[in-house]
């Protein structure tokens, strides 16, 4: 939608500036994305070379933070159709690949030839902790619910994940790889997807509040009060 936009929207438009300054960052984006697709070759699955699709997806989360941020810190003012098409999947796009940039992490860690169970508990409970605090930071810092609400989706997703592996090795070491810390890993997963959520609603409400004129204008990070939901 970003580059079928540059086809309608004239140089004189309002929007205009905002398309421009999220278009190399977007690029990068899609640089990235490229080069993920090509790091599922079977040279990239072995040693230190299965971490260049982490290193991938990672790129793609953090150019899409960067189009992101300028899409919600705009002073320019945009209805909800141009949300819809600019904002939202940008939003979504970022939130996921965050998401997926630790899961690859934690593939990653778990191929390694001998590893301990220790050393994956701790992989998956750091980044259950990374994607909750970075969900929660982005979520307030740039009035983004969307982005916390995608996070709590990956986060539930985790969770559920966990809670079935704890069904299905009830019979198993508690020391195995994958069994040993699923329990933590299910309550931690539990917590971030709770906390995300509820974040994602308070700032909704704070939002709606302060496009009404009610309870004050917008904070650090934050777009306009015309443009409610960033």
């Amino acid at each position: 939608a970003l580059v079928t936009s540059q086809l309608f929207y004239k140089e004189t438009s309002t929007l205009a500036p905002l398309l421009r300054s999220m278009t190399a960052p977007y690029i990068m984006a899609n640089v990235f994305q490229t080069l993920w697709t090509a790091a599922f070759r079977p040279k990239y699955s072995s040693t230190w070379n299965k971490y260049v699709s982490f290193g991938m997806l990672s790129g793609i989360a953090y150019s899409l933070s960067r189009a992101h941020k300028k899409f919600v810190s705009t002073a320019v003012p945009y209805n909800q159709w141009e949300y819809l098409i600019f904002g939202l999947p940008i939003a979504l796009h970022f939130g996921w690949t965050t998401a997926a940039s630790l899961v690859n992490l934690n593939g990653c860690v778990s191929q390694i030839d001998d590893v301990s169970p220790q050393t994956v508990a701790w992989t998956g409970h750091l980044s259950v902790l990374a994607a909750t605090l970075l969900g929660l930071y982005i979520t307030w810092e740039r009035r983004a619910p969307i982005y916390g609400l995608v996070i709590s989706w990956a986060l539930t997703a985790v969770k559920d994940g966990m809670s079935k592996r704890i069904a299905a090795t009830a019979d198993a070491p508690a020391t195995a790889v994958g069994v040993y810390g699923a329990k933590t890993q299910e309550r931690l997963s539990r917590v971030g997807a709770v906390l995300n959520t509820g974040l994602s609603v308070l700032v909704t409400g704070m939002m709606v509040l302060a496009h009404r004129g009610i309870g004050g204008g917008s904070t650090s990070g934050s777009s306009t009060a015309t443009n409610i939901i960033p």
